[in-house]
C-alpha cells in the first residue's frame, strides 16, 4: 500500500480541522448575537463549515506540496547498510572484553554450584538464552545458567529454589559477587565485571522422571503479585536450546529489540522471536531480499496480528506468550509498527530516524 502524500494528508486535516473550527465559531456567534425569538440558522452553519473546510484544505495542500517538494529533494541513504551496521553495533559479541569477563564468572559460578550440590546435579549447568545464541544487546546482556537436578534431589521445586538462593547469598561478598536477587523463575547473581554490575542468571530445575534423554522438568515460580501464589511451571530448556534463527532472523532480532528500547514498546524479545520465525513460515519462498524490507515485513506481520494472534512457548504449550499484554498494549505495538512503515513509504530516509533516536 502507497503511504498518502503530505498534500492529501494535509488537505483532509485542514479540511476538517478548520471547517470544525468555523462550524464551531458560527454557532456561539448566533447564539451570542441572534434577537429574542429568531431561530437558530442551521444553512449558514452549514455554509460556513464548508466554507472553512474549503479554506481549510487549499491551506493544507499548499502545506503539504511544500513538504512533498522537499520530501523529494532527500538524497536516498543505504538503509540496509544502516540497519545491519546497527545489528553489529548494539550485540554482544562473544569476543567483547566485557563478555569474556563475564564468562568467566559463569564458570566460577558453574564450579561452585557443582561443589555445593554434588549429589543434586545431575548434568554440568549450561548457559542457554539470548547471550548464549548471539542475539543480546550489548548494554543489557548477562548470562543465563540452567542448573538441572535429578528428580529426587529435592522434595519439591520450592526447597530447590529456596537452598539454591540461599547459598548464592551466602556468597555476597565474595568472587566479585555484589547481589544476589530472587526473580520469578531463576535467581539473579550480581557480578562487579570490569567496572560494571552484570548479571548471571541460575535457573535450577527439577529434571521429571523419564528417560536419560527426557530434558524435560519443573521450574519453581515465585509469586509476582499479592493475590498470586506461588507455583512451578513445565518447560525444557534443552529444547528452547535448540530452536535457533538464521544469521539474518538474528540480526532482525537485535535491532527490533532495539527498536523496542527506543519506543518502550511492551514486548519481550522471546516473543519477538517467535513473531520472526512466524512471518518467516508465513511467507515461506516470499520473503524480500532486502534487509530492510525484511524488517519492516516482520513489523507489518505484528501490526496485523498483534491484537488477535496467541503465541505459545514451544517447550511449553501452556506458556502464553501475548497473554499478559493487556488490549492498550497491544494497540499501542500496532500503532508503532504502522508508524514506522508508513514513514518509511513516504520517506524511506525516516527509518533512520526512528532506529537511532
Amino acid at each position: 500500500m502507497t503511504a498518502m502524500n503530505k498534500k492529501e494528508k494535509y488537505a483532509i486535516t485542514g479540511a476538517v480541522g478548520v471547517g470544525i473550527i468555523a462550524g464551531v465559531k458560527n454557532a456561539f456567534d448566533q447564539l451570542d448575537n441572534r434577537a429574542p425569538g429568531q431561530k437558530f440558522d442551521w444553512w449558514q452553519l452549514i455554509r460556513k463549515t464548508l466554507y472553512g473546510s474549503a479554506v481549510g484544505a487549499v491551506g493544507g495542500f499548499a502545506v503539504g506540496a511544500i513538504c512533498d517538494y522537499n520530501n523529494s529533494l532527500e538524497k536516498p541513504l543505504n538503509t540496509d547498510e544502516f540497519l545491519t551496521d546497527l545489528a553489529a553495533m548494539m550485540a554482544m559479541h562473544k569476543n567483547d572484553p566485557l563478555y569474556v569477563s563475564l564468562e568467566k564468572k559463569a564458570a566460577l559460578l558453574i564450579r561452585l554450584l557443582k561443589s555445593r550440590f554434588p549429589d543434586e546435579i545431575k548434568n554440568v549447568p549450561y548457559k542457554y538464552g539470548s547471550t548464549e545464541a548471539g542475539s543480546a544487546l550489548k548494554d543489557e546482556a548477562d548470562i543465563d545458567l540452567c542448573m538441572e537436578c535429578y528428580p529426587g534431589s529435592f522434595r519439591s521445586t520450592e526447597e530447590m529454589y529456596a537452598e539454591v538462593e540461599e547459598y548464592l547469598k551466602d556468597l555476597v561478598g565474595l568472587y566479585g559477587i555484589v547481589k544476589v536477587r530472587s526473580q520469578r523463575v531463576s535467581i539473579g547473581v550480581y557480578f562487579s565485571v570490569r567496572g560494571e554490575k552484570r548479571k548471571i542468571d541460575v535457573t535450577p530445575k527439577k529434571l521429571t522422571y523419564g528417560t536419560n534423554q527426557d530434558t524435560s522438568g519443573y521450574l519453581f515460580v515465585n509469586r509476582q503479585g499479592i493475590f498470586e501464589t506461588h507455583g512451578r511451571t513445565k518447560t525444557d530448556v534443552q529444547l528452547l536450546k535448540s530452536i535457533k534463527l538464521t544469521d539474518t532472523q538474528r540480526h532482525i532480532l537485535i535491532v527490533l529489540k532495539h527498536l523496542r528500547n527506543v519506543k518502550e514498546m511492551p514486548i519481550s524479545s522471546p516473543l519477538l522471536q517467535m513473531l520472526i520465525r512466524y512471518t518467516y513460515e508465513a511467507y515461506r519462498g516470499e520473503m524480500p531480499k532486502r534487509f530492510t524490507k525484511k524488517v519492516l515485513l516482520v513489523l507489518q506481520y505484528i501490526a496485523d496480528n498483534i491484537e488477535s494472534i496467541v503465541v505459545k512457548s514451544p517447550e511449553n504449550t501452556n506458556n502464553i506468550l501475548t497473554k499478559d499484554i493487556s488490549s492498550s498494549d497491544k494497540a499501542l505495538i500496532r500503532r508503532i509498527c504502522l508508524e514506522v512503515i508508513n514513514d518509511f513509504q513516504y520517506q524511506p530516509n525516516s527509518i533512520i530516524d526512528h532506529f537511532d533516536e
